[in-house]
C-alpha cells in the first residue's frame, strides 16, 4: 500500500458502501453514537441506520456549549461548525466511533500545538475502547509519529471495499483497488480523562519542539 492515503481514492468509495462497511466492521447499533467529522450526507445516512450520529465540520466560529440550553444530546443540530483544536461541542467519553474524513486541521505539520490539540479531543470524546477512524489523507509515518505519544493501537486497514461482492468483483479483477485506505486507532479500555489527554498532547508538542541531539 502506497504511504499516502489517497483522496483521489477515497472519492472512489460510494458513501453508501462506507457506511455499510463501517456499521458492519464495529458493529453499530440503536445503542451506538458516531461522530463525523466532514460534510454531506453520512450524518443522515448513519441515522437511517438507527444509530446516534452526529456531525462536525470546519468553521469559522468556535464551538458553544449546546448543553446549557439542549441538555439532552439526540437535542444536538445534526451539523454542526467546529476548530477542532478549540474543543468539540460534545461531553467527553460521548461516542463509539469518531470517523475523520474532511478537516483542514491535518493540513500542516502533524507535531503543530493545532493537531495535537485537536487529536486529543477528538480521542478524550470516545468512550474507553472506542474508535478512531483516520481517513485523511496523511503518510503513514507522519501518522506513526503523530500518534507515537497517545495511548492505544493503530492499524492500517481499507475500508469500504464491499463486503463479499466486492471481493468477487476482485477476484475476477474488477474493483481491484476498490476500497479506502484508513488508520484505525483503538482507545485502551482503562477511562483517560480529556485533562490527561491535553497533557500528553502538550507533551507531544514540547518533544517536538526540542533540537536534535
Amino acid at each position: 500500500m502506497n504511504s499516502n492515503l489517497s483522496a483521489a481514492q477515497s472519492q472512489m468509495v460510494p458513501p453508501a458502501r462506507l457506511v455499510q462497511d463501517i456499521t458492519s466492521r464495529y458493529r453499530l447499533s440503536s445503542s451506538s453514537k458516531l461522530l463525523d467529522i466532514g460534510g454531506g450526507e453520512m450524518v443522515t445516512r448513519f441515522r437511517a441506520r438507527g444509530i446516534t450520529a452526529f456531525g462536525v465540520h470546519d468553521g469559522p466560529a468556535p464551538p458553544r456549549d449546546p448543553y446549557a440550553a439542549q441538555p439532552a444530546m439526540i437535542e444536538i443540530p445534526e451539523q454542526q461548525p467546529a476548530l477542532l483544536h478549540q474543543g468539540l461541542p460534545f461531553p467527553a467519553q460521548s461516542f463509539d466511533c469518531v470517523l475523520l474524513r474532511e478537516t483542514k486541521t491535518y493540513a500542516g505539520s502533524l507535531t503543530s500545538p493545532e493537531a495535537c490539540t485537536a487529536t486529543a479531543n477528538l480521542l478524550a470524546s470516545l468512550k474507553p475502547g472506542g474508535i478512531l477512524l483516520w481517513c485523511v489523507p496523511v503518510s503513514r509515518d507522519a501518522f506513526s509519529v503523530h500518534l507515537s505519544c497517545f495511548p492505544g493501537q493503530s492499524q492500517i486497514l481499507t475500508v469500504g471495499r464491499g463486503g463479499i461482492f466486492g471481493a468477487l468483483l476482485r477476484v475476477v479483477g474488477i474493483g481491484r483497488n476498490s476500497g479506502q485506505p484508513a488508520i484505525e486507532f483503538k482507545l485502551p479500555q482503562e477511562p483517560i480523562s480529556r485533562l490527561e489527554w491535553h497533557r500528553i498532547a502538550r507533551n507531544a508538542v514540547m518533544a517536538a519542539q526540542q533540537p536534535a541531539a
